[in-house]
């Protein structure tokens, strides 16, 4: 039986619409969310047109709808190291968003509300009488094109086949510029039933083992031991820096360039200095569980009661007689913060409404919040008064939150030209210089002469989550850094302010894991 040109061009549209067009939300997402490179092109599409030849019309706008919502909510777990129901959890941060992207989530609805309208206009009914098996037919081969192409280019880089399921956590075993290399296809489904297997393991473990099963190292924890040597007599007040996307560089001298500011000779006089590494698994919600609590269970933290965290750092302090307080510039509805922060016995809690009504401006960037430099001098002012009990001031910075503007919106950035292997104007830049400006506030932090000696601990969260193979692969996935403050006696520090031109970035340095740490004193 002949194919009339009628019938090849609706099966054209057809094969276009499932394979190419479907894609078209995703495509939109990741450019303006930054997705990591997960594949050009997916599979469940094919399927979804595959099953349309069978199901209602009704049936095919809702399955085709619901797999690009996985779709896109893989791409945003994958990319920023979230569990997959906490992708869910996080839609308060829209608030927060600049204007730009809350445009482009409106455009991806219409795209997506379009190929719900497409799906009804398709006429598929008609391809189910006459050409099913050509379409389906159609479908397998651009599948089977797509899955070829990309097995042939992994058995080529990694000699081995690739595995139908895996999980993230495979990903520091490869090169990370291989596996973020592009490729042709994406299996959303995949991925997020690894994601949901580590979840529920995670949540399974918490469960049958408590919260402290899986103890982390912490650089709190050293902080602390720090402390507690100091004096006996007059207790130092305690800053947690918790630095939002500041992992471990395997370039010696980025490294180095951001530490340097500690190795000025105003804070070696008078604060023993002490760097490292510690593990890190997670995003920033993670990086809170560890140095909060030591413990490795993640976003159980936001569901835990009271009595479950009374063996957290902020309620061991407060019993100690410390007053504890937290402050981070985004809105408290984030991950819950404003309900968990105080059941981990946090007295007062400062958002970024609380820091409004204060004076702080906020900063434009990925999140709009306050801007991390104000927040750092606000808390100079909380450590300026003595009423007889020290503090535990735990701040959440904000403004390196990925994805990156580039260039960063920063009159006073710090010059990557400075900085071996560091190019203006790129992704990597815009991070260096938003990092390096929280490190230049804590510096001034621990120079604005405290009411009582100030043990300072500052650290990486995770690494930072760029979408691009080459920024991703300059970073360990398994380490962040850490920069510890240690006063040199218990006597009030009187010294002038630091200020930039103090202090020039280093452009050399080496590697310290937690187990190889020196102290950087004279």
């Amino acid at each position: 039986m002949e194919i009339s040109r009628c019938e090849v061009l609706r099966l054209a549209i057809f094969l276009a619409f499932y394979g190419i067009v479907a894609n078209t939300p995703y495509w939109f997402a990741s450019v303006f969310f930054h997705f990591m490179p997960l594949g050009m092109f997916s599979l469940q599409y094919l399927t979804a047109g595959a099953l349309s030849l069978v199901l209602p019309t009704s049936l095919s706008v809702v399955l085709l709808v619901f797999l690009v919502a996985e779709d896109v909510v893989f791409g945003i777990c994958r990319t920023y190291y979230l569990p997959v129901w906490e992708c869910f959890s996080s839609l308060a941060v829209v608030e927060s968003f600049s204007l730009r992207r809350i445009v482009a989530i409106l455009a991806s609805a219409l795209l997506l509300a379009g190929l719900a309208c497409g799906v009804a206009l398709l006429r598929i009914d008609a391809l189910r009488l006459q050409r099913r098996g050509i379409a389906l037919a159609g479908l397998l081969l651009l599948a089977a094109v797509g899955a070829a192409l990309d097995v042939e280019r992994h058995y080529h880089m990694t000699g081995n086949w690739p595995s139908l399921v895996e999980s993230h956590e495979s990903i520091p075993a490869l090169n990370l510029r291989q596996k973020l290399s592009p490729r042709m296809v994406r299996l959303p489904v995949s991925g997020v039933y690894s994601l949901l297997r580590e979840d529920l393991q995670q949540r399974q473990l918490v469960e049958r083992s408590g919260l402290h099963v899986t103890a982390m190292a912490s650089a709190t924890a050293i902080g602390l031991d720090a402390a507690t040597e100091l004096s006996a007599t007059l207790r130092p007040n305690f800053v947690l820096v918790l630095v939002e996307s500041w992992g471990q560089a395997k370039n010696p001298a980025l490294r180095s360039a951001l530490t340097s500011w500690y190795l000025a000779p105003e804070i070696k006089a008078h604060y023993t200095v002490t760097q490292g590494t510690v593990p890190f698994r997670g995003p920033t919600v993670a990086g809170e569980a560890r140095e909060l609590c030591g413990s490795s269970f993640g976003f159980h933290l936001l569901k835990a009661s009271a009595a479950e965290l009374t063996q957290c750092v902020p309620a061991q302090l407060r019993a100690e007689g410390y007053h504890t307080f937290a402050v981070h510039g985004m809105s408290g509805n984030l991950f819950d913060r404003s309900r968990w922060y105080p059941r981990a016995a946090f007295e007062h809690t400062w958002f970024r409404q609380q820091l409004q009504e204060a004076g702080l401006h906020d900063c434009i960037g990925a999140l709009i919040g306050t801007c991390d430099n104000e927040v750092a001098h606000w808390l100079q002012g909380q450590l300026h008064t003595d009423d007889g009990h020290p503090l535990f001031a735990y701040w959440l910075t904000l403004n390196s939150h990925l994805p990156m503007m580039v260039p960063a919106s920063l009159a006073d950035g710090a010059d990557c030209t400075l900085v071996a292997g560091l190019r203006a104007n790129s992704p990597l830049c815009s991070w260096y210089q938003l990092e390096s400006r929280v490190h230049a506030s804590v510096v001034q932090l621990a120079l604005s002469h405290p009411a009582r000696p100030t043990v300072i601990v500052v650290v990486g969260d995770h690494a930072p989550p760029f979408d691009g193979a080459a920024e991703r692969s300059q970073f360990l996935q398994t380490e962040v850094p850490f920069v510890i403050l240690v006063p040199r006696s218990t006597e009030r520090v009187q010294i002038p302010e630091l200020t930039a031109s103090q202090v020039l970035p280093q452009t050399h340095g080496s590697r310290r894991t937690d187990a190889q740490r020196k102290s950087l004193s004279n």
